[in-house]
């Protein structure tokens, strides 16, 4: 973490002209212990669906939580979504560059629209509409701050925590959105390349090996699909 840190911050100087050198390029990385989380369940995710639509914010909370939890998006990439990255004809989510959000890799990426957020995006723009259009559409933001239209919501943090808290999973962070997606989706059975392609990832050895967190549920039934016993029992 720190080494990435590090990275990221001399890459940053350099670009911008504060140094020549990069000191960084000398130093390789170092294995590193991944800590394990327990990710949400659906059941989880729910009961958060369900906490949060009884909060002032709900309106865009709980289409921000959907939009997070049904196409893996990171935080920030959120945040930066405006209505010209959605297809709805084609049916994606465009992730590119922004100014403020250059994204991890630099590269854009095409996400499915999941059947089940289709809908949610469709009738959400309607209102969208609605209060942008009485104010003069002044951006074209998807989320906004809910006290000022013009201004862009930074991802409904106190509404978030406070959901979370009454759905009894207090230490669920915004960044394990992408982890439950990218989970079930390999739960799901889904080709770990193609998983990778819409994390904005480059090959699937991140998602064997931070992301690959699978339910407990989920172990469980594949356990149970180890033929043990005797032969007879296998053949009778």
């Amino acid at each position: 973490m720190t080494l990435n840190f590090l990275r990221v911050m001399f890459k940053h100087a350099l670009q911008n002209n504060y140094t020549a050198f990069n000191p960084m390029l000398q130093i390789k990385n170092l294995p590193e212990p991944f800590r394990d989380r327990p990710i949400l369940s659906m059941d989880d995710f729910r009961r958060l669906l369900d906490e949060a639509a009884k909060l002032p914010d709900a309106e865009q909370l709980v289409v921000w939580l959907k939009v997070r939890a049904y196409s893996g998006t990171r935080p920030s990439e959120c945040v930066y979504l405006e209505w010209r990255d959605i297809d709805f004809t084609r049916n994606q989510i465009i992730v590119r560059p922004k100014n403020g959000n250059p994204l991890k890799d630099g590269e854009f990426r095409a996400i499915p629209i999941h059947p089940e957020l289709k809908p949610v995006l469709i009738a959400w723009r309607q209102r969208w509409e609605e209060i942008q259009g009485a104010i003069g559409t002044p951006h074209d933001w998807v989320f906004f701050y809910p006290a000022d239209p013009t201004q862009r919501a930074l991802g409904f943090r106190r509404s978030f925590m406070r959901a979370c808290k009454n759905a009894g999973i207090p230490n669920t962070r915004s960044y394990d959105f992408r982890h439950f997606f990218i989970s079930e989706a390999v739960m799901a059975g889904c080709e770990l390349m193609a998983v990778a392609k819409w994390a904005g990832h480059g090959s699937v050895r991140m998602i064997e090996k931070v992301y690959g967190h699978l339910s407990p549920d989920y172990h469980v039934a594949q356990m149970a699909k180890i033929q043990f016993g005797s032969p007879e029992k296998k053949s009778a």
